[in-house]
């Protein structure tokens, strides 16, 4: 899985995500979560550690363009709520919180 690639050859999202999170925080979020849980849905562990690459981006929006930052620390717990059931997910997830802690 290519990361955050739109499919289109030649267009690379890094190259405008910080533009896209400073205008469009909150669509950006959303896009993230589609990415986090389409990962989720492969159940193999290196989509997992995907998915936890994309969550930290939701967490950083919240942060640095949102200044929420207890609403990314609400949305990792959320995700190790729902997904408690999957192990590995939840490490990855749990690495994320204890890199912010």
């Amino acid at each position: 899985m290519a990361h955050a690639h739109s499919g289109y050859p030649g267009f690379h999202l890094e190259k405008y995500e910080k533009l896209l999170r400073k205008r469009y925080p909150q669509e950006m979020i959303e896009f993230y979560r589609t990415k986090v849980e389409a990962c989720i849905r492969l159940k193999q562990r290196k989509f997992y550690k995907e998915a936890a690459r994309y969550a930290r981006h939701i967490q950083r929006i919240y942060v640095d363009n949102l200044s929420k930052p207890e609403q990314g620390d609400h949305y990792l717990q959320e995700l190790l709520t729902t997904y408690a059931k999957l192990p590995a997910l939840c490490d990855e997830l749990s690495a994320l919180i204890e890199k912010r802690g």
